[in-house]
Formats: structure tokens, sequence, C-alpha cells
């Protein structure tokens, strides 16, 4: 991915420290600015609490309680890519979504961050 002028801020939402670190620091490489969150709900409760929304949201549906309160809470404008198995229920709820991109496990980190700079970065 090609560096940008603008380090958009992601949040990621994902349980597992280690995974989580792994993430955010190739999503720092590639010029992100990001904050890493454990839960839905977390995340959800920090947004209501936020003056700037971020560039897009990053959801590792992994052991994830996708309940409809809380994606329903979730601001329809910011852009949701979902880091979700072949067989996980919350899939037919989540591509209703608008702006919603799913990433189907397996994928790499490298397949995440394009996901992510295609959300920021649209070609016009």
């Amino acid at each position: 991915m090609r560096k940008r002028v603008s380090r958009p801020k992601i949040w990621l939402i994902e349980e597992y420290k280690g995974l989580q670190s792994l993430i955010v620091s190739r999503l720092v490489e590639e010029g992100f600015r990001v904050k890493a969150i454990r839960t839905l709900e977390e995340a959800v409760a920090q947004l209501a609490k936020e003056t700037a929304t971020p560039a897009a949201l990053v959801l590792d549906t992994l052991n994830q309680p996708l309940s409809l309160d809380a994606l329903d809470s979730l601001p329809d404008d910011i852009p949701l890519l979902v880091c979700t198995g072949p067989l996980d229920a919350g899939g037919p709820l989540l591509v209703q979504r608008p702006h919603t991109t799913l990433l189907q496990k397996p994928f790499t980190i490298a397949e995440l961050v394009d996901g992510v700079g295609k959300m920021c970065y649209k070609e016009n």
C-alpha cells in the first residue's frame, strides 16, 4: 500500500492482545493511527463519548457476541471491516449494514491492511 499524507484513525476491535498488537503494528507501519478496543460493546460506549469519529472500524467476530443492539448502535456512516469465519452466524446481519465489508478467514494481515486502505482511501 502506498504511504499517504493523511493518517486516518482506525479503531481495531480485537479481544486477543497478541493478535491485536500484531495488527496494530502493521496498520501503524502503513501510516494509520490505531485505537485498540477489546469488545464491540466497549467500542459503542466509546463512540458515544468521542467528538471525532474514526475513519473506519475493524471488527474481529471470533468470540465476539454480535448483539443486534450493539450493531444498531454503530453509526451507519462509519465504514466497518468485519473479519469473519465462514460459519459466522452474524454474517447475514452484517452485510445488510451500509458501508460494511466482510473479510472471510483465513486471510493475511496484508489483506486486512489492504481492506482498511480501500475503505479509507476510496478512489473516485
